[in-house]
């Protein structure tokens, strides 16, 4: 579950595809977890293997 995994991780932390977990909640419809990253200055362009921002 996302909400699992971006606790856990640093804001702008990478996984094996090198996704953020930005891009995680932005796949996944969560709202709430993109506001709260937002809040905390995570990094809005950062691409992930296939260099999709």
């Amino acid at each position: 579950m996302l909400s699992h995994w971006w606790k856990t991780r640093r804001i702008n932390g990478l996984d094996a595809k090198k996704q953020t977990p930005l891009h995680l909640a932005c796949e996944n419809g969560h709202a709430n977890v993109i506001q709260l990253l937002a809040g905390k200055k995570c990094q809005l362009n950062l691409p992930d293997c296939r260099k999709r921002r």
